[in-house]
């Protein structure tokens, strides 16, 4: 009865629309302090990111990931990679910006020649392209891809691949810090050959310890590594197992390679120089700051040890941000 009398009134209306209002304020402010609360529970942490490389390394290694007191390569690659990102190597990992930095240290020369680059796959013309080229993101590792026009092209499967490395950021996937600012792209280089090696040399502070010869690439791809003067090294990674009987021919321009490398790799306690060579003639391919992104052991631990052991690594930054990261966190359950 009281129901219908209030109805009846001229405030009535007016009322409804107020509570209907108030209740909707409730809702909305409700469902905003729960996607704060799950942006916050996802939000990155130095701790977090820890925990889950933590769990990847001993899935991989059967052992625990010491972060107080790195040794093994492996070890001190995964506490780079999260700690001591830093804009002068997202310049050199990124496959654009670093071609300006190789030809004034270097010279135009010493570039693989580029046919064009991309900001969606949508945009390449394979018409105008040449009968055999190279496909590759210039933000990630793995997206390389070398095309041949006499073999059927899957455009639908290639650009379903492609979608997917654009939109992959590393720095996400594998907290390889520095790719986070890289703005991604499809880069079209020309085809050096068909039988190019890999040269990628191990540099700690401008020093080469040694370097590894990858070849088999597309048929059971395997890797031996050498000391500077070239002697065979009886450890590699389990990745791309070693092969000791293999007679694999050095570079001509070896020495010209050493020269190379150490010149760009001064001034990093680690860096990967990558170098090919055709007719006679050095190449650069890449310089790669989080080999094997820190989960590509070396055959046994005290190979991983010794590799260890020529990485002068700094430490103090994982102290000075845990204790940033742990006021912060203090101060919000105050």
């Amino acid at each position: 009865m009281l129901k219908k009398i209030i109805k009846k009134t001229f405030l009535y209306k007016p009322l409804k629309s107020i509570i209907k209002k108030y209740r909707k304020y409730k809702k909305d402010k409700h469902h905003k302090i729960e996607e704060k609360k799950v942006y916050l529970e996802n939000l990155f942490t130095y701790e977090k990111a820890e925990k889950e490389i933590s769990e990847r390394y001993y899935k991989k290694f059967n052992e625990e990931l010491d972060w107080n007191n790195p040794q093994t390569f492996c070890e001190k690659m995964n506490f780079t990679k999260l700690y001591n990102p830093t804009k002068k190597k997202a310049l050199l990992t990124d496959k654009i910006t670093v071609r300006d930095w190789i030809e004034k240290k270097l010279g135009k020369e010493y570039l693989i020649p580029l046919i064009a680059t991309y900001d969606t796959f949508e945009e390449i013309d394979f018409k105008k392209l040449p009968k055999e080229y190279v496909v590759k993101c210039n933000h990630d590792s793995g997206s390389t891809r070398i095309i041949d026009k006499s073999h059927p092209l899957n455009k639908k499967e290639l650009q379903k691949d492609y979608h997917y490395y654009l939109n992959r950021n590393l720095a996400n996937f594998n907290y390889e810090m520095h790719y986070r600012d890289i703005e991604p792209k499809i880069i079209i280089e020309e085809k050096l050959g068909d039988d190019i090696k890999d040269y990628k040399f191990f540099c700690f502070n401008g020093e080469i310890k040694f370097f590894k010869i990858d070849f088999d690439r597309f048929a059971n791809h395997k890797a031996n590594y050498y000391d500077p003067k070239g002697n065979l090294l009886h450890y590699g990674e389990r990745l791309f197992p070693p092969d000791y009987k293999a007679k694999v021919p050095m570079p001509k321009q070896l020495h010209q390679m050493f020269k190379i490398a150490k010149k760009l790799s001064k001034g990093f306690d680690f860096v990967r120089v990558d170098l090919y060579e055709k007719d006679n003639k050095v190449y650069f391919g890449e310089m790669t700051f989080t080999a094997g992104n820190g989960m590509s052991p070396f055959t046994d631990r005290e190979s991983e040890l010794l590799v260890g052991s020529y990485w002068k690594l700094n430490t103090k930054k994982r102290k000075r941000l845990l204790h940033k990261e742990l006021v912060l966190k203090n101060k919000k359950n105050t």
